[in-house]
């Protein structure tokens, strides 16, 4: 299992390599511009085209994969990520 995890933290560079700062990708969406996600504290950020930072916590891996496959991330966001895990 944690072979896989890494395979997967390389195989979508998820983490800065030298600073483990969150590495943001562009999203196409109405709503967002990009999110980024921490493995070690499962931690998900994301910045809204209107200037608003959120932080969700304890958001599995899977979770944030599917966001950045959705073909609807915005809907997406609204269904499962929004209300369902602690924010900041």
């Amino acid at each position: 299992m944690k072979n896989q995890m890494k395979l997967f933290q390389k195989l979508f560079a998820l983490e800065a390599p030298q600073t483990g700062a969150p590495n943001y990708k562009e999203i196409d969406s109405a709503c967002i511009k990009e999110t980024a996600y921490q493995f070690q504290t499962k931690t998900m950020f994301i910045r809204l085209k209107n200037a608003t930072e959120k932080q969700f916590f304890d958001v599995p891996p899977r979770i944030y994969n599917a966001l950045l496959n959705s073909n609807n991330p915005d809907q997406f966001f609204e269904s499962f990520i929004s209300h369902r895990y602690n924010s900041l």
